[in-house]
């Protein structure tokens, strides 16, 4: 972006506007919802140098947005976006997407519209919708239509945009589909073993309005829209055996359509077994109470006709069927952006949990100067958790533990140390069954909190069953993994565990 000049006159300027993403309240003063002098500035320049500008607005409240609407040769509203708001809006404006949304609230022409905060001047009641610079015989009409349980129309008074404005597509027209493309790889009649095929395709082209997707047919299913892509990996899908037909179709910004110029088909076999896997919880000798538990196993895949069951095989008998979660490994960071919770947050300062999985190794969380505190990350599922990074602040643990809960009230111990020398603990080798893992420190390295610039969770997918009507005595068990050609795999272990 160039504040003022740039090199070469640009075919379009991208405005990002609107207040700092770290205020909890309003980062400009209440009476104020509009933007301030130096943003407008950028606007006004832009526009008076003849390039086309397209204002984005992240958006918290509503906007007195007038002034900028008759400049602005396009407006863009991200109300609330969040972290990924930016590749949204970037998939957004670079035609991936199409634009879908609506306003979630009216927007104001000016603040004679609003009034102020002062009682005998607050023209906005807040009470109603859609009924920005409403009389009140209209407002008595909103009031009429909720009570008789009607819809609200979003013509009432007059707003600078009412309720659900937005422009849904561009707009664009095509006089012509897309051009012809055929199909590349599995050949036609092709034989495909034990491992799902990728679809490929030659790429199509517009020179009206461009390729929006491609759409991948399977058996004459629809089964993908590709974007920005010409290929397809057919993951996570129970493929039967025999012959399977397969086709694309190349859509265009106006909707046109080019179906591929040939179909193809593949002859698909599966002689693999899934992939091995082994037993979690109850710990193989546990000793128990109660007739009901909870058997917990890692999650097997398969990569070919994909995993379909399990068998779960109780003291030498197949007691239960338990259908396949369809969740493959995932090599990633699971705790990155997930919500965590914290103890504390040191008093004056923005260092919040949020901080120690933002992914940016310069933020960070910051307890109080107290022992003990913690902080738990929610994975959103429970998950096998076997590696856990901690990147710390100078203020460091010198005695913590590493802890996993389904629940985030019981708690198990997966990891402890006496000995934590701070820098960077990169703890491997781990075991363990969980939703929620916690940092729990007991003993600090210094006179401060406890300070993590990052909290990293590794671990892989799980399956539970819960048995119900378990006898006192001692019990074993097993799993089988089935795919959809039948083929089998037997956990590593058999466990055994005893009801008291």
């Amino acid at each position: 972006m160039y504040l003022d000049t740039a090199p070469v006159t640009p075919k379009a300027a991208i405005v990002i506007v609107g207040e700092a993403s770290y205020t909890h309240g309003t980062n400009w003063p209440v009476e104020q919802p509009y933007l301030p002098a130096d943003q407008l500035a950028i606007i006004q320049n832009l526009k008076a140098q003849g390039i086309p500008v397209v204002v984005v607005y992240v958006m918290p409240r509503p906007y007195v947005i007038t002034t900028e609407s008759q400049i602005a040769d396009a407006i863009v509203v991200a109300y609330r976006s969040g972290e990924g708001g930016g590749p949204a809006l970037a998939q957004l404006l670079f035609g991936d997407y199409q634009p879908s949304g609506k306003l979630p609230f009216q927007l104001p022409r000016d603040m004679s519209q609003i009034g102020t905060d002062v009682v005998t001047n607050q023209l906005e009641k807040w009470d109603l919708p859609y009924d920005l610079g409403a009389t009140d015989a209209e407002r008595q009409d909103i009031r009429n239509h909720i009570a008789s349980g009607l819809s609200v129309p979003t013509t009432y008074g007059n707003p600078l945009y009412p309720f659900g404005a937005g422009i849904q597509g561009f707009g664009l027209t095509d006089t012509t589909p897309p051009t012809a493309f055929n199909l590349s790889t599995p050949a036609n009649a092709a034989t495909v073993q034990n491992t799902l095929p990728t679809l490929s395709w030659q790429a199509s082209t517009d020179p009206q309005t461009g390729i929006q997707l491609y759409q991948v047919w399977l058996d004459n299913v629809k089964v993908a829209d590709v974007v920005n892509a010409t290929q397809y990996v057919l993951v996570n899908r129970k493929l039967s055996s025999g012959t399977h037909s397969w086709y694309v179709v190349a859509v265009n910004w106006a909707n046109g359509q080019t179906r591929s110029t040939s179909t193809f088909s593949f002859n698909f076999q599966d002689t693999a077994a899934p992939n091995a896997f082994d037993l979690l919880a109850p710990a193989n000798g546990a000793s128990l109470t109660g007739a009901s538990q909870q058997l917990v196993w890692e999650s097997s895949y398969d990569a070919g006709a994909g995993l379909d069951h399990y068998e779960l095989w109780l003291d030498g008998a197949n007691v239960a069927t338990v259908p396949s979660s369809g969740l493959s490994p995932n090599p990633n960071n699971l705790a990155a952006g997930k919500p965590a919770v914290a103890s504390s947050t040191q008093t004056g300062t923005t260092n919040s949990p949020a901080m120690a999985v933002d992914g940016n190794l310069t933020t960070r969380w910051e307890s109080l100067y107290s022992d003990p505190q913690w902080i738990y990350v929610d994975l959103g599922q429970s998950m096998e958790i076997t590696h856990v990074k901690l990147s710390w602040e100078t203020a460091y643990a010198t005695a913590y533990q590493i802890q996993v809960s389904t629940d985030a009230s019981t708690w198990t111990s997966i990891y402890s140390t006496t000995t934590g020398a701070g820098g960077v603990s990169d703890l491997t080798g781990l075991k363990g069954y969980g939703r929620y893992v916690r940092m729990y420190g007991t003993a600090r390295g210094t006179g401060y909190g406890y300070s993590l610039f990052e909290f990293e969770v590794y671990g892989a997918p799980a399956e539970s069953y819960t048995r119900t009507g378990l006898a006192v005595g001692s019990h074993t068990w097993y799993l089988v993994a089935v795919d959809a050609f039948g083929n089998k795999r037997q956990s590593t272990s058999t466990f055994g565990f005893t009801i008291h």
